[in-house]
């Protein structure tokens, strides 16, 4: 079982004061004269929330310090903030975050390095957020989403959840209505990624972890079944942040309970995954740069869409639709626009692909047994048990673009008529999206040599290299 470590406290409220109110009757500094309590924020939007917290603080409980990151999601920016924190002469035993996911994980991975250096029997640094904008449940999560300071690509790390998180209401209802709307798109996903879930422990023949299903499906349940109800002003309402809130509660919870994302994070994930890492490519060639990936919970929609549509959930995805057409969530509108229709369909077809199949090298192994002459006699080749598995069997699996673009199409996300002569893309473009096809199919080739051996991932990455688009 887990080690399920859930915030103490968790709750939004009506007053700023009430935050501070709560947060040090929770946790109380015996030390307060000889240790400081240290705020983190970033360096922009975040800033002057961070500034109002720490005052407030500094006259109700004990002496503060403002650590501002400027380089976060960096590695490197989590590094920095842990050897501030470790010079000091007395550890901080308190750190208080103050902005969204981007700033609480680097915190969070921070504050386990520190926790991980400490002398034994010393008391563990305890961190929390003052979350100032609400876009996924990753607030709740025990990982860590950071950047590779070498090559941008996005990184995860094992760390605890936060031991509080609070929210003024009114501050989160003024967040930028984009934000809101990634945090709704976010939740809706979990409608592909438990079904992904549980059709794999199906097939595997194992039991799933029914409370962290109930718990992920309960997270995005009432979405839907607002359904026609829901109106075009529901996310300027007090009422909507405090349903969103309830819903990232329920999916952290889920993954605690669990010990992984598996419930809330599948196919549809790992492929709007792969959409930033071809936006970080493109940049990295380019002169003219995209600059940012659509926000995770707007760019997973038609990921989530599609998927949903593979999985014959029609009904549930189409409610998904009218549901971010009611609220405008522009979620085939992906920052994109300077590229050809057709190349974002092929853009989008290729990262869902990869999402679908690429993490899961045994079961691959296991399926290319059955075509592959040299593979038929590897008895260490077996079904595997201890892995989440494609939505698709081995047949469909070699055609996986096809049946993508065939969903997309029949979830009115593609254009059937357009036509590949009439793409315009830049070659810049298209040499991006042939780099993160290399990579992804390497990356599946390495995952097969440590699940099986090297010369077994030779020969399934060999077959699969047509499903990833190369020749």
């Amino acid at each position: 079982m887990p080690n399920v470590v859930f915030p103490r406290v968790s709750q939004i409220t009506k007053g700023r004061r009430n935050l501070i109110e709560v947060i040090s009757q929770q946790f109380p500094t015996d030390d307060a004269g000889q240790n400081e309590t240290w705020f983190v924020s970033g360096n922009t939007s975040t800033r002057p929330f961070a500034e109002v917290y720490r005052r407030m603080w500094d006259e109700s409980v004990n002496k503060t310090r403002l650590f501002i990151l400027t380089k976060a999601p960096f590695v490197s920016e989590a590094e920095r903030l842990r050897d501030a924190l470790l010079s000091e002469a007395v550890c901080p035993r308190m750190i208080i975050y103050v902005g969204g996911q981007t700033v609480g994980d680097v915190t969070k991975y921070s504050v386990r390095m520190v926790n991980d250096l400490l002398p034994p029997g010393q008391q563990p640094v305890e961190f929390g957020g003052i979350i100032t904008s609400l876009t996924s449940d990753g607030i709740y999560s025990p990982g860590a989403s950071l950047r590779d300071d070498n090559t941008g690509l996005p990184v995860s790390k094992t760390c605890e959840a936060p031991a509080f998180i609070v929210g003024h209401e009114r501050t989160l209802l003024r967040q930028p209505y984009m934000m809101k709307c990634a945090c709704v798109g976010d939740m809706l996903a979990k409608v592909s990624s438990l079904w992904d879930y549980r059709h794999s422990c199906h097939v595997q023949g194992i039991q799933p972890n029914d409370f962290a299903s109930d718990l992920t499906e309960s997270s995005y349940q009432p979405f839907l079944d607002r359904g026609d109800d829901l109106k075009a002003d529901y996310l300027h309402k007090e009422s909507s942040i405090k349903e969103m809130f309830r819903a990232v509660q329920l999916s952290g919870l889920a993954m605690q309970i669990q010990g992984s994302t598996q419930a809330c994070s599948g196919s549809e994930h790992i492929g709007q995954k792969w959409l930033d890492d071809f936006v970080i490519e493109y940049d990295s060639l380019a002169e003219k740069r995209i600059k940012r990936s659509p926000l995770h919970g707007i760019g997973v929609l038609p990921m989530t869409i599609i998927t949903a549509y593979m999985q014959g959930q029609v009904i549930n995805a189409e409610k998904i639709k009218r549901i971010a057409n009611t609220l405008g969530i522009p979620y085939m509108n992906l920052g994109l626009q300077e590229f050809s229709p057709q190349f974002i369909q092929e853009l989008i077809t290729t990262c869902l692909v990869i999402g679908i199949g690429y993490r899961c090298p045994k079961y691959l192994a296991y399926q290319c047994k059955r075509s592959v002459k040299a593979l038929s006699d590897k008895k260490k080749i077996r079904k595997p048990d201890d892995e989440r598995i494609t939505i698709l069997d081995e047949p469909e699996y070699e055609l996986l673009s096809q049946r993508v673009k065939h969903a997309a199409i029949d979830a009115g996300l593609f254009n059937p008529d357009l036509k590949s002569s009439e793409d315009q893309t830049t070659q810049v473009a298209k040499q991006a999206l042939k780099k993160i096809r290399i990579r992804a199919w390497t990356r599946l080739k390495r995952s097969v040599d440590e699940a099986v051996d090297s010369e077994t991932g030779e020969l399934v990455a060999n077959e699969l290299r047509p499903v990833f688009g190369l020749s």
